[in-house]
């Protein structure tokens, strides 16, 4: 698997290639003029890209420098996290290892987990899709993926105003984004188990274990004051569900917050979905990065 880590430097600070991506859109004196034909480009640049074999610069399309989320390429068979997710609040070398585990370890780890979803399952290491998967990974994959389908049947939420919301999404549209989700929480948490050193944080440690603290710092970095006008449009624009859907399913499907928050199993309404195991500790070749 490639990692993309440099920012975009090659193509942002290349005059001659920024000269011809932007020959056809000519600036013109009026800002938002500009920007209405900066937009349409983009536009034009990442529907024109669908079902064309993607070029090895088309994440640039996509995740911007100043974005601070990583997304996965397939057919690339990479991951790209721009410089937004790396610098602060969301990252400091003196943050301690759960802390850089929740914000970036996590972030990383979803959209690795990407690779191993419904859709990245049929891709090779060559980012060519496979004919089929074995039956053991189409079973486990399949129990998951039931299982988080069945969670997500037609609810309910209360927003500050007190009034009820109810929604109904396709189940399918959903289950990538959940997957990454659960498996990327697993997979995070369990690399900083592994090494759980750091100082504790003042006053709320004394509290809150370095698993809680981990959890909670997860929640933070998901949620964001939003109106339910926004929370609906996120449903249907957005590749993640809106933050108090995922914090649910974090709650719900993670053993590891149910055991670090001794939640009454009592009170669990529904099973935890857990997250189908394909990944384990090798001496492979590392990551490819082009940094």
């Amino acid at each position: 698997m490639k990692l993309i880590d440099d920012g975009g430097c090659p193509y942002f600070l290349d005059d001659k290639y920024l000269d011809k991506q932007f020959e056809d859109y000519p600036l013109s004196s009026t800002y938002l003029e500009d920007a209405a034909s900066l937009i349409q480009r983009l536009r034009r640049k990442m529907y024109g890209a669908i079902s064309e074999k993607p070029l090895k610069e088309i994440w640039s399309l996509f995740v911007p420098p100043y974005s601070t989320k990583p997304k996965a390429f397939y057919e690339l068979n990479a991951i790209v996290i721009p410089y937004g997710v790396m610098l602060r609040p969301f990252s400091t070398s003196k943050s301690a290892r759960y802390l850089q585990m929740a914000t970036v370890g996590s972030q990383i780890a979803k959209v690795m987990w990407q690779h191993f979803d419904e859709t990245g399952s049929y891709f090779n290491y060559k980012g060519s899709q496979m004919d089929s998967l074995t039956a053991d990974v189409l079973s486990s994959m399949g129990a998951v993926t039931n299982c988080l389908e069945e969670q997500f049947q037609t609810q309910k939420f209360v927003i500050d105003e007190g009034i009820t919301v109810k929604y109904q999404l396709p189940e399918s549209l959903t289950v990538n984004s959940r997957l990454a989700d659960v498996g990327g929480i697993h997979l995070a948490f369990n690399t900083m188990m592994k090494n759980n050193s750091g100082a504790p944080l003042p006053w709320l440690s004394t509290h809150m274990t370095k698993e809680q603290l981990y959890f909670l710092t997860i929640a933070q970095s998901m949620c964001t004051k939003s109106g339910v006008y926004q929370y609906a449009v996120s449903m249907f624009e957005e590749e993640d569900l809106p933050p108090f859907l995922r914090v649910e399913d974090m709650a719900r499907n993670s053993k590891e917050f149910i055991k670090a928050f001794s939640c009454d199993a009592k009170k669990v309404t529904q099973p935890a979905c857990e997250p189908f195991t394909l990944v384990k500790e090798t001496k492979a070749k590392p990551f490819e990065s082009n940094h």
